[in-house]
């Protein structure tokens, strides 16, 4: 048997026919340029063949994605259940490094991506049948099924719902990937699997896909917080460990936001972040128990909330991980962590350039403090 591994929507933003991550190597196909085999028969054909069945934008089989090899195995070369096992626990971590890169707000829509974008597929076929043809097994509650897919007949559309730029290619953090793949090497069992569980929960509260609610989005979004964290479903708990990692050099209160102005929902002086993560888990609560109107109305909006999570979950991995000794803080970590409560203070909705301003302002007011020190 010969398999190939791939993400058929993946179009990474390098000139590099190949990008390591951890066991994973990345190649890039394309089939226009004959890449990354320069060849027209042999492996870059059984390529070619195997992905005519991924449908791209334009209606044309795809012809540009991302290959996968696993360090010391052969392309098409046939692996392991436990190897395929692997693979797919990197892709979560690839995943994530994407949407952690991913730019919001932008004027162009470029730099954007979803979890979609990084679907993954593994092919098997036989050596002495066309590469074109599958067989398709798929998990049951009881046992499994397998389908038969021929050639000309099983294709595969590329989501609506994904990237429509993804030719100009996807960033991925590769820092940030590197670091959880050395987490899942180094710490405890039971510690990786709060990272590995936090982070599935997140890519698949990140799909953008129209099959998934805005309330389901919450719902997993507050359960990777929550399991990243060890907190369980108790709020103070999980309040008290996220104010006490996630930390900007300065706070900013409730009392002196705009957007909330004097409100003292909780009885006391609290940061704008508490305030923001106590009524999105109240939000979730309401969702999670079948209530899809609260007697008190948010302060943010389940869109707002779905957006700062998401902004703010991959820089609270990064401060656990720094918190490990296993990815140091970059400046450019630094300036998103104390832009977060600016923006949630912010009508990023209402005017779209505030994002983007927020952030610029905080890397220049970082840029004039190092220039002071130097």
């Amino acid at each position: 048997m010969s398999m190939l591994a791939f993400f058929p929507w993946l179009r990474l933003n390098t000139r590099k026919l190949k990008l390591k991550i951890g066991d994973i190597i990345l190649l890039r196909f394309d089939r226009k340029n004959r890449l990354p085999f320069r060849c027209v028969r042999g492996v870059q054909g059984i390529c070619d063949k195997v992905l005519e069945s991924y449908i791209s934008e334009n209606g044309s089989p795809v012809a540009e994605c991302s290959l996968v090899s696993l360090r010391g195995k052969k392309i098409l070369e046939d692996i392991e259940e436990k190897e395929i096992n692997y693979l797919y626990s990197v892709v979560e971590v690839i995943t994530f490094s994407g949407l952690a890169k991913r730019e919001l707000f932008s004027s162009t829509g470029l730099g954007y991506c979803n979890t979609d974008d990084f679907a993954f597929f593994v092919h098997r076929f036989s050596n002495n049948d066309d590469p074109s043809l599958r067989a398709i097994t798929s998990r049951r509650r009881d046992g499994s099924t397998t389908s038969f897919a021929t050639p000309g007949v099983h294709k595969i559309k590329k989501p609506f719902h994904t990237n429509p730029y993804s030719f100009f290619g996807v960033e991925l953090d590769t820092t940030l990937a590197q670091a959880l793949l050395e987490a899942q090497e180094r710490l405890q069992v039971e510690t990786w699997l709060r990272y590995s569980d936090a982070i599935f929960n997140f890519n698949r509260a990140n799909t953008d896909s129209p099959a998934i609610s805005e309330h389901q989005e919450v719902v997993m979004t507050i359960g990777a917080f929550q399991r990243l964290l060890d907190s369980g479903h108790k709020e103070n708990e999980l309040v008290r460990k996220f104010q006490g990692i996630f930390q900007p050099s300065k706070d900013l209160d409730t009392k002196s936001s705009r957007r909330i102005g004097n409100c003292d929902r909780h009885g006391k002086d609290m940061t704008l972040r508490e305030t923001w993560l106590r009524d999105f888990c109240h939000m979730r609560a309401d969702y999670a128990h079948g209530r899809t109107k609260s007697n008190r109305p948010s302060l943010w909006t389940a869109r707002e909330h779905l957006l700062l999570g998401s902004y703010i979950f991959p820089l609270l991995v990064k401060c656990l991980l720094s918190n490990d000794g296993l990815y140091k803080l970059t400046s450019s970590d630094g300036c998103g962590i104390n832009a977060f409560e600016k923006l949630a203070d912010s009508d990023f909705f209402g005017d779209r350039k505030q994002w983007n301003q927020i952030l610029l302002q905080e890397i220049l007011r970082a840029t004039f403090s190092l220039s002071l020190l130097l």
